[in-house]
């Protein structure tokens, strides 16, 4: 990419960075109920 045509007011990149949260939240909510479904217990020796 050319760096000449990345241009994002702050505004944008606040904008796509709240976004991304948001996914990364419901991502990891998910992911969550997934593991919920596994008996996980740690490795004690």
């Amino acid at each position: 990419m050319d760096k000449s045509t990345l241009n994002y007011t702050a505004e944008q990149v606040f904008e796509i960075e709240r976004e991304l949260r948001y996914v990364s939240s419901i991502i990891k909510q998910k992911g969550r109920e997934i593991l919920a479904n596994f008996p996980i217990t740690p490795l004690n020796s």
